[in-house]
């Protein structure tokens, strides 16, 4: 499982001390995470525009490989995901409260587990601190979808799982 932390900094200026220490590092194999020297550019061409955001990628890593069926057999995914994240922000010093997004994978997707990289967030207790509801609200806001309209598709959605599971077309789940 890799694990590569993203941080957009809207005003280079004035970014945080934890910033001016991360280098943007090349991520063709891990040794080159640690050795690269920090990159620096000298073309306009490469800076951001004024009203883009400047993406740093702060820092990569990756849980151990170990044999099948070993020390990971009754860990599930999200619990190794959760380990690496952790060990990152620890590497890194990173308050997760100015992390943006977090680039996430794995070699083996685990049956039993759904999407590892939408999960890790969540596990590893990072959080926009915005409530469903209000999320829900802006959406709705910002696809004009009013209230009533919510509840009549809701209310259709849960009639047609009813009368679905009526029929026996639900059966096997």
């Amino acid at each position: 499982m890799t694990t590569i932390l993203t941080s957009t900094f809207r005003n280079l200026s004035t970014t945080s001390k934890w910033a001016l220490r991360s280098s943007i590092r090349p991520l063709s194999c891990s040794s080159q995470l640690h050795s690269a020297p920090a990159v620096q550019t000298k073309s306009k061409k490469t800076l951001a525009k004024p009203n883009m955001k400047n993406i740093v990628v702060v820092e990569g890593v990756r849980i151990p490989f170990l044999l099948s069926g070993t020390s990971y057999k009754d860990l599930m995914p999200h619990d190794l995901a959760r380990a690496a994240l952790s060990g990152l922000l620890h590497r890194t010093n990173i308050p997760k409260d100015v992390v943006d997004y977090i680039i996430f994978g794995t070699v083996i997707q685990e049956v039993k587990t759904s999407n590892v990289a939408r999960e890790l967030p969540a596990v590893a207790e990072f959080s926009t601190n915005e409530t469903m509801g209000h999320s829900a609200d802006r959406l709705a806001a910002a696809f004009a979808v009013s209230r009533m309209e919510q509840d009549e598709y809701a209310l259709r959605s849960h009639s047609l799982a009813k009368k679905a599971q009526d029929e026996g077309h639900l059966s096997d789940i």
